[in-house]
């Protein structure tokens, strides 16, 4: 997963053109880049996590899977720093945090109402 992330950004930052045509469009839909940042920053996880089965887990392998993501996001801003045609900034960073936490409460709650309807 931190390989498909990792190639993901690198490919977002090689293509530079092709980023420049679909950020507009969604900066005009949501109104800010605060509001995609925090967005994507809920929607990765929790979707990627559906997608790899993480609830069938161990709950260390659930805490572990979700730690990534902050990690990623910060090497995101960071890598943004050396690229000319974006900007890093660590605002944004705490927008996709929020994001993230969204995603662990939400998968929290989600995993606590399992629990209790599973000792039914």
């Amino acid at each position: 997963m931190f390989l498909l992330t990792a190639v993901s950004l690198v490919l977002l930052h090689a293509h530079p053109t092709s980023f420049k045509l679909i950020s507009p469009l969604a900066m005009a839909l949501a109104g800010t880049d605060n509001v995609l940042h925090v967005f994507v920053g809920a929607v990765l996880p929790f979707s990627l996590a559906i997608i790899c089965r993480v609830a069938q887990r161990s709950v260390r392998f659930n805490l572990i899977f979700f730690m990534v993501f902050p990690v990623c996001y910060a090497l995101d801003e960071f890598i943004q720093s050396f690229t000319p045609h974006r900007k890093s900034d660590w605002a944004d960073f705490g927008m996709s945090l929020a994001g993230w936490l969204i995603a662990i409460s939400v998968w929290c709650l989600l995993h606590v109402c399992k629990t209790r309807l599973n000792r039914r």
